[in-house]
């Protein structure tokens, strides 16, 4: 479960974020603190989840199933998200 926080670009779980690295090549290391900005947006016409840096889309790979960056391909279904906006009115259920 990834989230953008505050629609600023920062791809994270938690204090944990996802960074490229270059390339294809993602790493999952901590958030910088105090720091909510960062290069990922999401495009709901196409579901993609594009890092703004490299021009390249959040994918998982089809044969090891690992999280990587390739070029943006609307028609393919490795580089689809789902994704919902969570407001502070959401509520959490137990």
């Amino acid at each position: 479960f990834l989230t953008i926080r505050d629609l600023q670009g920062q791809l994270s779980n938690g204090e944990r974020c996802v960074k490229a690295e270059g390339g294809d090549r993602l790493t999952i290391a901590w958030c910088e603190m105090g720091v909510v900005k960062g290069p990922w947006s999401y495009d709901a016409s196409s579901r993609q989840i594009v890092n703004g840096d490299h021009k390249k889309c959040l994918a998982v790979h089809p044969d090891t199933r690992a999280l990587t960056l390739m070029s943006c391909d609307a028609h393919n279904l490795y580089h689809e998200w789902g994704w919902s906006e969570i407001t502070r009115e959401d509520k959490i259920l137990d």
